[in-house]
């Protein structure tokens, strides 16, 4: 019994490891928030300080 939980147990571990979601660098938001975990961070890098006025509205 005690080696049948242990198997079940590395089991469920080796398969929640298998599940962390990777992001690319340049994707459009997958699903709300971003990513899976609703983390709602952009990797995207161009705008930044030097150059805001590029922001523009997307949608209103």
């Amino acid at each position: 019994m005690n080696v049948a939980k242990t198997l079940l147990l590395s089991w469920c571990a080796v398969s929640l490891l298998g599940t962390a979601a990777a992001t690319a660098a340049d994707t459009d938001w997958p699903n709300y928030g971003n990513d899976a975990g609703n983390s709602k961070y952009s990797p995207l890098a161009q705008i930044d300080a030097t150059n805001p006025e590029a922001a523009s509205i997307a949608a209103t």
